[in-house]
């Protein structure tokens, strides 16, 4: 298989997930917001800032373990830190991506973004099929 189908197949694998964990509902219909402005966020302002918003949008103290933002932030990262990522071999917590991001040269930091761009183009297409969308989307 390669990449592009092991791409799809991840971004399929993992809404398929977030429409088991969230269904259709209010939950579902975020997740499918918070995928879409994803990409945009990281052509305007880069991968490391718009992953850090939705890190702290999902990890804030007080929000449930289970949250769209935060189950957008795991999906992108795990494709980015997974063995056809550019970060391959990372370990660590949630957060390790960010060590990856401030450790990596430029080359690679624009590689990590273009594939977490064309990790969003399959997973948008897959959260439009399965989840509603939010009025005035």
């Amino acid at each position: 298989m390669n990449i592009e189908l092991r791409r799809a197949y991840d971004a399929l694998t993992k809404a398929k997930q977030a429409l088991n964990e969230f269904g259709t509902g209010a939950s579902g219909v975020d997740y499918r917001s918070y995928a879409t402005r994803l990409g945009p966020a990281i052509l305007t302002s880069g991968l490391g800032q718009a992953l850090a918003t939705e890190f702290a949008a999902g990890y804030e103290p007080g929000m449930p373990e289970s949250n769209p933002h935060r189950r957008l932030f795991d999906n992108v990262t795990s494709w980015l830190i997974g063995d056809d990522g550019p970060y391959t071999g990372t370990e660590g917590g949630d957060s390790a991506i960010f060590d990856e991001i401030m450790d990596s040269d430029q080359r690679l930091y624009r590689m990590a973004q273009a594939e977490a761009l064309a990790w969003l183009e399959w997973h948008v297409k897959f959260c439009r099929a399965f989840f509603p969308r939010r009025s005035g989307e």
